[in-house]
This record gives C-alpha cells, sequence and structure tokens, in this order.
C-alpha cells in the first residue's frame, strides 16, 4: 500500500527557494534568551535565515553565541570564542573553525555533548559561523569544529557540490594543536590525535539489549540507546527551529532507528542540521522528526550524550551530504510499510508496524522490524541476551513496484527454527530475498509493503538426515553409499529418508523411484537432501521475473528434497513435507538391471 503520510504542512514544492522567508517561531526564542537580532553591515536581521559569516573576518578570540537544547525543547544560549580557522580542515577547499564553548549546561556535562551536532554558532553580528559538528578525538572537551555555514547553505540553494567522503578524522596543523593546548581545555595527546564528526545518539525502540547491539554493530558514527516507539502521527512542524532538536529516521514506528541532533537553519520550509552527514548510509530519504530531550548523560569515559523521545514525522530528507542534512518540512517521504504478527502458542499475538523511508537499507531494518515483534512474543521464554530456541512457521507477503510503474506481489510460507535464536533466523532469509530484488541488474524495484506472520514453538523442531532404506520383501534394507542402489527397469522402487534429531527422536519419510523400463543397463543417481539446507540465489542480472521465478520454487526448509537421474534420460524430482525444518543430504548411486 502507499504509505506516504501528508502532514498539516507546506510540502516539498522545489528545490531552489529565494533566500528570504517570515521570521519564524526561531525569532521569538532567540528574544527571549536575550540573543540581539539586530545585524549590522551585511548579516540578516532574520535569525531564521541568516547571512554566513565571511570566515576572513574571524579572529581569534572573537566571540561568538549560540543555541542548543540539553533538556525540554526550548535551546538555550551558549557562548564561545574563536581558537582558529583550520584551511581545508574538514576536505580539500571546506574549512574547519575551531572554537572553545561554554555555557552551565556544557559545563556540567564536562564538555560538548553528541546531540549538539547542528548547534548555530553565530559571530558577534549575528550571522552564522556554523554547526557544531567535529570533537577531540577521545574524551569530553570545550573545543569543537565547526563545519562553516556557507557550506552548508549551498544546499539550500541546491549548489552543493554533492556526497562527498566524509573523513573519520582531521588531524590539525601544529600551530592549531599548540593553541587549543593553550585554551587548557586539552592535552597536547588530545590535540594531536586531531578531531572526529561528532557521534549522534540513536534513538531505538523495539529490541532488547541484545539487539540493539546487533544493529549498532553494523553502524557507525552513532551512539544507541533505548527510547519509547516513535509515533507515526504527524507532529507539528513548528517545533524545528535553528538550536532545537532534530532528528532523522531511517525507520520509526513500534521499531525505530532515530539519529537525534540539532536544527541549524530553517529558512521558509527547508531545515539545515547536523553539520555532518548520518552514518555512512546509501543515498535516500530520512525522515525528520522533533524531539522532547530529557537529559544529558555524562560519561566518564566518552563524550556525553543527549536522551531524548523522538515525535511523530515533521518532513523529509532528500541530502544527506558532507555538510549536513539538508531537508523539507511537510509531507514525510515515501516509505515502505512493514506489518508483522508473531504469535507464541496460545498466547495473544503481538503486531506491530514500522515505516521505513531510507530504501536501499530497506531490507535489514526491515529484519530487525520483524525480530522486535516476535522477540515481544517470546519475552516470557527468551534470555535477552542469547535469545531464546524454537520454532516458527512463516507467511509473508511482499509488495511492490516495478519500473514500468506496474505492481507485483510475491508471497512465501515456510518453516524456520534455531537452537540458539529463533526470532533472528527467519527475518533474515526475507532480507535475503528483498536484498536480491533491490540490487538486480536489469530494473529498478520498489517495495512498497511488507506483512509477516509467525507462529511460535518453543521447541527447537529440526531433523538431520541420518540414512536410506529400501523395501524388501516387505522389510526396511538400509541403503549405503558404499553399494550401488540395485533397481529393476519398468518398476517403481520404495524408499524410505530416516531422520533424527535428539529432541524429536527418529522419523521417517517414504517415496516411491520409478524405474523407466528404457532405461535397463543404465547407471543413475539418487540425491536425498534436506530443505534447510538449499539454498536458490539468482543472479543479479536475472530479470525479476526471473527472481520471482527463482524464489517461488525455492523449496520450504520442511520439505526433503529427492532427484533422481538416469542417464541420457530426463530427471524427476519429488518434495515430502515433515512438521520440522530438515537439514543434511545424501547421494546414492543407482544400477538399473533388466
Amino acid at each position: 500500500m502507499n504509505s506516504r503520510l501528508v502532514l498539516p504542512a507546506p510540502v516539498r514544492r522545489h528545490r531552489r527557494v529565494v533566500r528570504a522567508c517570515a521570521v519564524l517561531a526561531a525569532s521569538a526564542v532567540v528574544a527571549a534568551i536575550g540573543v540581539s537580532t539586530a545585524a549590522p553591515g551585511s548579516a540578516t536581521t532574520d535569525p531564521a535565515c541568516p547571512s554566513a559569516t565571511d570566515l576572513t573576518t574571524l579572529t581569534p578570540g572573537a566571540p561568538l553565541h549560540g543555541l542548543t537544547v540539553s533538556a525540554g525543547t526550548t535551546p538555550d544560549a551558549f557562548t564561545g570564542t574563536v581558537i582558529g580557522i583550520e584551511k581545508d580542515g574538514i576536505v580539500p577547499g571546506v574549512d574547519l573553525v575551531i572554537v572553545t564553548l561554554d555555557s552551565p549546561a556544557i559545563d556540567a556535562a564536562g564538555g560538548v555533548w553528541q546531540g549538539m551536532s547542528g548547534s548555530p554558532v553565530y559571530a558577534a553580528d549575528d550571522s552564522l559561523v556554523g554547526a557544531v559538528s567535529w570533537g577531540l578525538s577521545y574524551g569530553a572537551s570545550h573545543i569543537i569544529g565547526l563545519t562553516p555555514a556557507a557550506e552548508m547553505q549551498a544546499m539550500l540553494d541546491d549548489t552543493s557540490p554533492g556526497p562527498a567522503a566524509l573523513p573519520d578524522h582531521v588531524l590539525l596543523s601544529p600551530a592549531m594543536q599548540r593553541a587549543v593546548v593553550r585554551t587548557g581545555d586539552a592535552t597536547p595527546a588530545a590535540a594531536r590525535s586531531g578531531m572526529r564528526p561528532m557521534a549522534l545518539p540513536l534513538a531505538v525502540s523495539g529490541l532488547s539489549t541484545l539487539r540493539v547491539d546487533q544493529l549498532a554493530s553494523d553502524l557507525d558514527g552513532v551512539r544507541p540507546y533505548s527510547a519509547p516507539a516513535v509515533s507515526t502521527a504527524a507532529a507539528p512542524t513548528d517545533e524545528i527551529v535553528p538550536g532545537g532538536n532534530l532528528a532523522a529516521s531511517i525507520a520509526y514506528g513500534s521499531f525505530s532507528a532515530v539519529a537525534v541532533g540539532t536544527a541549524t537553519e530553517v529558512c521558509g520550509d527547508q531545515v539545515l542540521a547536523f553539520g555532518h552527514p548520518l552514518m555512512d548510509v546509501p543515498r535516500g530519504d530520512l525522515t525528520m522528526h522533533g524531539a522532547d530531550a530529557l537529559y544529558v548523560q555524562p560519561d566518564s569515559l566518552g563524550q556525553p550524550f543527549k536522551v531524548a523521545n523522538v515525535s511523530g514525522p515533521v518532513g523529509s530528507v532528500p541530502d544527506n551530504l558532507l555538510a549536513g542534512l539538508h531537508g523539507y518540512l511537510g509531507a514525510a517521504p515515501e516509505a515502505t510499510e512493514v506489518h508483522s504478527v508473531s504469535t507464541l502458542g496460545d498466547e495473544e499475538p503481538v503486531v506491530g508496524t514500522t515505516y521505513i523511508s531510507l530504501r536501499p537499507l530497506m531490507p535489514t531494518y526491515l529484519a530487525f522490524s520483524a525480530v522486535s515483534v516476535e522477540d515481544r512474543a517470546l519475552s516470557v521464554n527468551m534470555n535477552s541476551w542469547f535469545g531464546a530456541l524454537g520454532s516458527d512457521l512463516v507467511y509473508w507477503t511482499v509488495q511492490g513496484v516495478r519500473a514500468d510503474g506496474s505492481p507485483f506481489s510475491m508471497s512465501r510460507l515456510d518453516r524456520f527454527a534455531s537452537a540458539t535464536d529463533v526470532a533472528y533466523t527467519w527475518p533474515w532469509a526475507l532480507h535475503d530475498e528483498l536484498n536480491q530484488l533491490l540490487n538486480n541488474e536489469t530494473e529498478t524495484v520498489t517495495i512498497t509493503s511488507v506483512s509477516t506472520t509467525s507462529q511460535t514453538d518453543p521447541e527447537y523442531q529440526h531433523l538431520v538426515i541420518a540414512g536410506l532404506e529400501k523395501r524388501v520383501s516387505g522389510a526396511w534394507r538400509p541403503v549405503t553409499s558404499r553399494k550401488a542402489l540395485q533397481v529393476r527397469a519398468g518398476t517403481t522402487q520404495q524408499l524410505r529418508v530416516v531422520m533424527h534429531s535428539a529432541a524429536l527422536g527418529t522419523r521417517t519419510k517414504v517415496f516411491a523411484v520409478d524405474v523407466p523400463a528404457k532405461a535397463a543397463g543404465r547407471s543413475g543417481s539418487l540425491s536425498v537432501s534436506g530443505g534447510d539446507d538449499v539454498y536458490a540465489e539468482a543472479p543479479p542480472e536475472a530479470t525479476v521475473d526471473r527472481m520471482l521465478k527463482v524464489f517461488a520454487a525455492e523449496p520450504r526448509n520442511d520439505e526433503v528434497v529427492t532427484s533422481v537421474s538416469f542417464a541420457g534420460l530426463p530427471a524427476s524430482a519429488g518434495r515430502l513435507l515433515t512438521k520440522a525444518t530438515v537439514g543434511g543430504s545424501l547421494d546414492v548411486a543407482i544400477r538399473v538391471v533388466s
């Protein structure tokens, strides 16, 4: 289904706007905290759309002031002083402004905190110097690096040079190192280590501690913490103000992954934030949110970080670039809706819905969304650190749109089992199929919605193929791979596959092999495999039609797949359904006699 959420605010209409706009709610915020809105010279009188400071006018010791939030939603003022400008400090052509910042909140936290990324810093004439974005490589500090405002404002006029590789750290020149050390807020070792993009607090909902750690292991530049679920209902857009909280999500809803930072500039319906990109994520739309900061958590071993509850969508963020985020207030971006239902035995089903707007990462975040729902269903039977054993009967349906606009769908019923973590097993099978579809080399595919239903049994129901038997004179006799299976042409041979597990004991399944009369004197082969060990992968150059056929033909994990071939004759195949996943395989040579 189309999951575009329309919010009660102006929608994105254009990529180029005139840099003049009415004074927004931020004017009242700035006036209330005593920051002057008068601007001599070329500086704008509108605090929402300030002019960028000419960095050549900044000298060491020049006074600064800025806005950020440590608790609640209203920005507070801080002050600062210029230390110097590191020419080409971020990348060639982009300088890094080194400053020291101070306020009661910064003092209480021990230094600038993660979540201040994007906090606007102004010169004495109220022009915008830049956004808080770079911190010393280790420990909390009052010393910080700013991304210049001119680089960020290029995104407003669509003149930004586009994506560029953000260095994971920058080294300061010897002269700048000495200047930083003279402030008394950094040791020579800290100054030599250089600066790094400030990590962003990542509000994660719906996941246990184990899952948060699993999610964070694939992410760089974030500080994950557990948070409440994010509402899918639109939030007021007027809560996005310069120096106010701003969050950008990859996914939101019952499972959420939302980076929390600060808005730098709000000009009309356009917003700049963070001063650096969100992690190393691919190009695609993020969803913009507001947030309510709870507190700043000190950290004796690293930088303090802001903990916040994230509100509903307020807009879209199509640009995640070197200089930060560029978004639009109004409509949330198109998102894939993931609806999951999980039931443990006779318990009440657990239901969750998540919206994933960053489509290139949709398969991964879909998997975590499904995991979060099953984890809640399994909560009474789950060790929060190690997951839970069990078996799942799963049904999923995927709806999508092809390059020509035509819809498509694919569905699957399958069984999964795990002796360690059943909830973390089946979602990755779905992830793999979606990843193949989205990365096919023939056409662009959009997944619009996914629904999953899982019925969980706390018993680990898994079998392993242990052997093969043939019917001889009314009795079952073992067949070994050391000796060819002898069969008579023009007959039907009764066979039985033997499966075993410690929990389920020994199970058998009978099947028949038809031996054509024309096979007399020929050799052949018989292959028996558990469906859990059969993986059908379509090549990336395959068409979407071909991929869908490959996925549909893949055996279920609770099937035994048989294949019989005789030299020079067409092969035949069969499937035997069991009530448990089956692994293992065996191959037997066949000799046909007249």
